[in-house]
């Protein structure tokens, strides 16, 4: 008990009140461990963002059988080897053009089923407009969703009518194609979180995209949701593995796989970058403790008069240095987490992040219990090394020089 009060008192205690010194340093290693705290939170966020944003849109799987304009069986085909297999439902992708007032742009315009898609995507949650609603009403036009982005280009309202124009294979000749119009009605807008989907993406009722491309029942594919996200990875894996080439597999991380390769290896750099910050604040805590050896110069002869030996001195000032970067550490991530809070707060009001260049219009911040270990540990073991030196000095202080003048 006495080795604890001697190191608390030499942290906060002199003539003056609580050391200078001892204030900078907690204030160093707080700003250290923050960055870290922030930026660890913004990557993993950034992460997590991507990947619920992509499941959410696309689902957990893809699949479409190559070769082969009947996809009725595959999924019956690829179900035995997709473990905790939720919901599946079938779609049809087709190139489409929508021009309003001079504006020309492609869009990708998907074919929806209207009740299954609510079990396999989570569309409903990132609606901004309108209603999610692909029914067919008599005496209007096909229903259809649009993206966000589509929306802001375009001007578009809801319950607007828009003009979209796809390639038709001629019957006569099958080099040539001729183009077919159809309208619609923007039944809602959606967020769909990702740049590209809001800026191209156009959804409506199966039927009605067959119908508009005359393909009779065909479909592209299969989106399909499962339990776990790692096991949409591992269901991938046994697809391929089983079916070779025969199948087209595509799973939540492959249509961004660099981003998330990209992001795992920047974490580690921003890591190891930041925690230069607190390497720097704890030579401060290490020359904070040099202050308080000289300081302590004769209470340290007066101990050693008293027998005490060198490894109880050192551990006094290796004490008091540990302190000094706990409450730093401590009181850093309270710091981090409050920037973190103010970055929400700032982001509900404005643009944080380019959607052009990060895909992503918002980030939604995470917080992991092993970073928040990582950081913590990290510290205490650096600010451990920079103790160690004015520790030895300290305990290395010849007695009756401290007692000589006094």
């Amino acid at each position: 008990m006495s080795l604890i009060r001697l190191a608390f008192r030499y942290c906060f205690w002199s003539n003056s009140g609580v050391p200078l010194t001892t204030l900078l340093s907690i204030g160093g290693m707080a700003i250290g461990v923050a960055s870290l705290v922030v930026a660890m939170a913004v990557m993993s966020g950034f992460e997590t963002t991507l990947q619920k944003t992509v499941i959410d849109v696309s689902g957990h799987l893809l699949v479409l059988k190559r070769g082969t304009e009947d996809q009725a069986k595959a999924l019956e085909e690829v179900k035995p080897f997709i473990n905790g297999f939720e919901a599946a439902t079938p779609f049809i992708f087709l190139e489409a053009v929508l021009a309003k007032k001079g504006v020309v742009s492609g869009v990708g315009v998907e074919g929806v089923h209207p009740e299954k898609i609510h079990q396999v995507l989570r569309l409903q949650k990132r609606l901004v407009k309108g209603e999610l609603d692909f029914s067919e009403r008599e005496g209007e036009p096909p229903g259809i969703v649009i993206g966000k982005g589509i929306q802001k280009r375009f001007d578009v309202k809801v319950g607007e009518v828009l003009r979209l124009v796809i390639p038709v294979v001629s019957s006569r000749d099958y080099s040539k194609f001729k183009p077919r119009l159809r309208k619609f009605k923007v039944r809602g807008v959606v967020s769909f979180g990702h740049h590209e989907f809001d800026s191209r993406y156009i959804l409506m009722n199966i039927k009605a995209a067959q119908n508009f491309a005359s393909v009779g029942d065909r479909v592209s594919g299969y989106k399909i949701r499962v339990k776990d996200d790692a096991e949409a990875l591992a269901a991938g894996l046994a697809i391929l593995e089983k079916f070779g080439t025969e199948y087209f597999v595509k799973d939540w991380k492959d249509g961004n796989r660099n981003l998330f390769e990209a992001v795992d290896l920047e974490r580690m750099i921003v890591f190891f970058v930041l925690l230069i910050i607190v390497i720097v604040a704890c030579f401060n805590i290490s020359g904070a403790l040099f202050i308080s050896v000289v300081r302590r110069y004769k209470d340290i002869s007066i101990l050693k008069a008293m027998g005490a030996r060198d490894a109880f001195i050192m551990r006094i000032f290796t004490l008091q240095g540990l302190t000094l970067g706990f409450l730093g550490s401590f009181l850093g991530i309270l710091l981090g987490l409050l920037i973190c809070y103010g970055l929400i707060v700032y982001q509900q009001q404005y643009s944080l992040i380019s959607s052009e260049v990060y895909q992503l219009d918002k980030i939604e911040l995470s917080y992991r219990f092993f970073d928040f270990v990582l950081i913590f540990a990290a510290s205490l073991g650096i600010c451990f090394v920079a103790t160690l030196v004015p520790a030895i000095r300290g305990a290395g202080l010849n007695p009756v020089e401290g007692l000589r003048y006094d």
